[in-house]
């Protein structure tokens, strides 16, 4: 007495649909991730891109949702698909909700004011302070252009004190001396001042008070 078994059938191959989709997601996600890479990154110092950690969030929170995305176009075993799909979505939620409460709790959420506008109307010397448990205040120079307003990424000047503390210095004004040269007033009665690149904005020296910025570039406070 024989018997026979009846072989399973064969699992189909995947389809050029499902294969043009999965291309056309991973390269949406590479564009999207490099886009905010480059928005973190923000070498250019855009105002309009100053975004804090959110960036990252966003490649966090995109990169499990390509895989899932990915498992159910490519994968044919139903159980596999819907465990790694389940595991990418909380994988996602998590980094979407714990990413963005970080980012929002670690944004400085700077006040900025003008505190100077250079004769040509080219250049601002823009001020970012910040009151909360550490107080800081940044100067910075500014290429106003609208959305394309840039601000230098190394700061003109720095002061910081922490748990209540006075800043040993606070800056009182600040005036274009020459075409890319700035003088600030301090409230010690001194004045202090710099060149900056035209073109990146960045200044030959940065005015350190507390901040602990260390380089040959930096003029510390005593």
């Amino acid at each position: 007495m024989s018997s026979f078994t009846t072989p399973a059938p064969p699992v189909p191959p995947i389809s050029r649909t499902r294969k043009r989709a999965a291309v056309l997601i991973v390269a949406a996600t590479v564009a999207l991730c490099c886009a905010a890479v480059l928005a973190w990154w923000n070498p250019w110092g855009f105002v309009s891109l100053d975004t804090g950690l959110f960036g990252a969030v966003v490649v966090a929170t995109v990169l499990p949702v390509t895989a899932g995305a990915l498992v159910l176009l490519l994968v044919r075993a139903m159980a596999v698909r819907i465990t790694v799909s389940i595991l990418c979505g909380v994988a996602a939620l998590v980094a979407l909700c714990g990413g963005a409460g970080v980012a929002l709790f670690t944004d400085p959420n700077w006040k900025r004011a003008v505190l100077a506008t250079s004769t040509t109307g080219d250049y601002q010397v823009v001020s970012r302070t910040q009151d909360s448990l550490t107080w800081r205040q940044e100067l910075h120079i500014a290429y106003p252009a609208g959305i394309l307003t840039r601000e230098s990424t190394r700061p003109l000047a720095c002061l910081q004190a922490t748990f209540g503390d006075t800043p040993k210095v606070r800056v009182t004004s600040a005036s274009f001396v020459a075409a890319h040269e700035v003088e600030l007033t301090l409230d010690n009665g001194t004045t202090w001042r710099t060149p900056f690149d035209p073109d990146d904005l960045r200044p030959s020296q940065t005015l350190d008070a507390g901040c602990w910025y260390t380089g040959a570039h930096v003029h510390k406070v005593p």
